[in-house]
C-alpha cells in the first residue's frame, strides 16, 4: 500500500469526482422551489438588529462628522455610506459589444433549436410581442410549428 494520500475529487470525497446525476448528498439536497432557511432569521438576530437600529441616528451624525473633516481618510467612504443610505447605490450598468468593440454579433446559424427558442423568448420580452408581416411572409423557410 502507498503512502501518498489518496486524491479528492470535486465532491471533497477520495477518488469521487462532482458530475451531474451523481447521488452524493442526495437526501440533504433542496428539493426544487424550497428554502435553505424556511423559519427566516433566528429571533437573536432580529433582538441585535432592533438594538443596532437604536443608534442610527448616532451613526449618521458620525458620518457627517467624518465628511467635514477635511483630510480625514474615511472622508470619502463616509460621505457614500450617507448617499448610499439615503438614495440607494447607484444602478450598475453593462455594455456588452463585440469584436474591437464593435456591436455583438450572434452567428444565429450555430444554435440549436432550443437556443433559439431560448432567443425569441428573451427578444420578446425585451421588446413586446412581434407585428405580423403584413405580407404573410415570415421570412423563414417554411411553416413554424406551434409550441
Amino acid at each position: 500500500m502507498s503512502d501518498k494520500p489518496k486524491s479528492r475529487g470535486k465532491a471533497g470525497l477520495p477518488g469521487v469526482p462532482f458530475e451531474p446525476g451523481h447521488d452524493i448528498g442526495k437526501e440533504t439536497r433542496w428539493k426544487p422551489g424550497q428554502s435553505g432557511n424556511p423559519l427566516g432569521l433566528p429571533k437573536e438576530f432580529a433582538h441585535v438588529r432592533d438594538l443596532a437600529r437604536q443608534y442610527t441616528g448616532n451613526a449618521v451624525r458620525a458620518l457627517v462628522e467624518i465628511t467635514n473633516c477635511d483630510g480625514h481618510p474615511a472622508q470619502e467612504r463616509a460621505a457614500k455610506a450617507i448617499l448610499d443610505r439615503a438614495w440607494g447605490t447607484p444602478e450598475q450598468t453593462l455594455q456588452v459589444t463585440g469584436a474591437d468593440k464593435g456591436p455583438l454579433q450572434i452567428d444565429l446559424v450555430r444554435l440549436n433549436d432550443e437556443q433559439l427558442r431560448l432567443l425569441e423568448r428573451l427578444i420578446a420580452e425585451a421588446t413586446g410581442p412581434a407585428v405580423a408581416d403584413p405580407g404573410g411572409d415570415s421570412g423563414g423557410e417554411g411553416e413554424e410549428e406551434p409550441r
